[in-house]
């Protein structure tokens, strides 16, 4: 598990511009909207990395290795943060907020 404060790169009177993705192949993008409590993933990919950026809220992020005996560990991925799962992690979100 790789966690990843996005912060902007680029600010003028429009706005700002962040890089969340720069030189990596990507294979998927999905939007997904949750609400307060909900559980989401639970699963592992064997080949891919997954990457989830969080838009709004917040959420507890649970992770493990798949061949390890040991508890799922967890952290708080709040708004503007990414989280990259790479291949054989078993992950889930908890939502913590709609």
């Amino acid at each position: 598990m790789k966690k990843t404060k996005i912060v902007p790169v680029f600010t003028d009177e429009r706005g700002d511009i962040a890089d969340i993705f720069y030189k990596k192949e990507i294979n998927h993008v999905g939007v997904i909207n949750s609400n307060k409590n909900a559980i989401r993933g639970n699963h592992y990919h064997l080949q891919t990395t997954q990457y989830a950026f969080i838009t709004k809220g917040s959420c507890e992020y649970w992770y493990k290795p798949l061949k390890s005996d040991a508890s799922a560990k967890y952290e708080i991925i709040n708004e503007n943060e990414l989280v990259e799962s790479k291949p054989g992690e078993i992950h889930a979100f908890r939502m913590l907020e709609d």
